[in-house]
């Protein structure tokens, strides 16, 4: 009975140690996602503020990935890419203010300085859209890896006013020295 009772205690801890490790592998994996999410839009904002880094709006909501954004991924990333399941939109405000220049800002209340009715009441057209741009809105997508975590894709928009934006796909590849923007840019519009 001993022996018995002394047997059933070590399955006991045997399966809960493999679960323990299955749940810590899962915790693992998505840290490190998470840490991947964060220096493609650190990337993303570094290269696209530029050197200047005047301080840009950034959505605190990543937007999830919709069909037709999945299907403009596959077609600007290489040949054959599958994608894994688009994570849905989340608060990304710790993975952006790191950055100095970001202000994390709700989208809800957000309001533009459209450069054209900034013209229309005086202001000199270099002046309207400096004030357009410091005012205006980045959202970003939700970061989209592929099912091999090589290449990852998001979707950007920049709103400054009726006439005055611009947005596209982006693609990353994961190099020995992080996750650098691909040559790759689609869905490329300007307003």
């Amino acid at each position: 009975m001993r022996r018995t009772g002394t047997l059933a205690f070590l399955t006991i801890v045997a399966m809960g140690s493999l679960s323990c490790g299955n749940s810590m592998g899962v915790e693992t994996s998505a840290q490190s996602a998470m840490q991947d999410q964060s220096e493609i839009y650190k990337t993303f904002l570094t290269q696209w503020i530029g050197t200047e880094q005047k301080p840009i709006n950034v959505s605190r909501t990543a937007e999830t990935p919709s069909a037709a954004d999945m299907k403009d991924f596959t077609e600007c990333a290489a040949s054959g890419t599958r994608w894994a399941t688009p994570a849905p939109a989340n608060d990304i405000t710790g993975q952006i203010s790191q950055l100095s220049y970001v202000r994390p800002t709700d989208p809800k209340t957000w309001k533009p300085q459209d450069p054209q009715n900034l013209i229309a009441h005086g202001q000199s057209v270099g002046s309207a859209v400096d004030s357009g741009f410091s005012h205006g809105l980045m959202t970003l997508s939700a970061v989209v890896f592929d099912t091999t975590h090589h290449t990852a894709a998001l979707k950007y928009s920049f709103v400054c006013g009726g006439l005055c934006g611009n947005g596209g796909t982006v693609i990353f590849i994961k190099t020995s020295h992080g996750w650098a923007r691909s040559k790759k840019a689609c869905g490329t519009w300007i307003s």
